[in-house]
């Protein structure tokens, strides 16, 4: 073999080795952008779900606060009736008397059940953004 031959032939191996190494390094690089890709998407789903949760709380969140209202309002209504002097009757005095105590029981109900679920929100939110 001549000397010109034996350099064609080693200056070819290189250039396939080259090309071997750019491939091995191209093959890596598409399996990392492939995890990389896996993983996003668990990402998404996981942020997904957080926001549905969010969501959820918040809905949960504002019947409480609506079913507060309510009650606060129906309270009110009834109190005025109580205290206008309007009634006169004692047992009808008697029944509204009982009904305000127990509105007002709801109402005490009520406003823990409304801190409660704020209070599980407020928990949550930072606990989501930690992930």
């Amino acid at each position: 073999m001549s000397t010109t031959h034996s350099a064609t032939t080693l200056f070819q191996l290189q250039q396939h080795d080259l090309d071997l190494e750019r491939l091995l390094a191209e093959q890596q690089a598409l399996a990392n952008a492939l995890q990389a890709s896996t993983q996003l998407k668990k990402l998404r789903i996981e942020q997904a779900r957080a926001q549905q949760e969010l969501r959820a709380g918040l809905q949960t969140q504002k019947e409480a606060e609506w079913t507060l209202e309510e009650l606060e309002r129906r309270l009110r209504t009834q109190e005025q009736r109580l205290y206008s002097g309007g009634i006169t009757n004692p047992k009808e005095l008697s029944t509204l008397q009982q009904e305000v105590q127990h509105l007002r029981a709801q109402q005490s109900r009520q406003e823990e059940m409304a801190l409660e679920v704020m209070e599980v929100q407020d928990l949550q939110i930072p606990r989501r953004l930690m992930r």
